[in-house]
């Protein structure tokens, strides 16, 4: 994948940032994105709502929806979360699919909360 493309905020990065030191940023980023996503699922799956779509999750993780919708393919693919036959209707009066953790997302979720991988520096 090219990052030539993609639209990063190079604000974190120093004013003569090399292209390695851009990418890990970016990376760093998805990675972050990826734990947010993943969390909100896992509060959700356990309450009234059994689980989010991408909509849900680009509000309370505060992030661009295309984003978060690329963070469910991968979190999906990795097994950490499935698709459920549960459908919710969006902001556009459009049916999303809503996503829900699974057992080895939980106890990964449970592994990074123990760890302390949520908290801020």
């Amino acid at each position: 994948m090219s990052l030539q493309n993609v639209q990063v905020n190079y604000e974190a990065l120093h004013k003569n940032a090399t292209t390695t030191e851009k990418e890990a940023y970016e990376k760093c980023k998805k990675q972050q994105i990826r734990k947010d996503v993943l969390l909100h699922i896992y509060i959700a799956s356990n309450g009234p709502n059994t689980g989010c779509t991408g909509s849900e999750l680009s509000i309370l993780c505060k992030k661009v929806l295309n984003s978060v919708r690329a963070r469910l393919t991968e979190l999906t693919e990795d097994g950490f979360i499935m698709k459920t036959d549960i459908k919710r209707k969006n902001q556009n009066n459009c049916n999303e699919i809503v996503f829900c953790i699974t057992p080895y997302g939980a106890v990964t979720v449970e592994k990074l909360i123990k760890d302390k991988a949520y908290e801020q520096n």
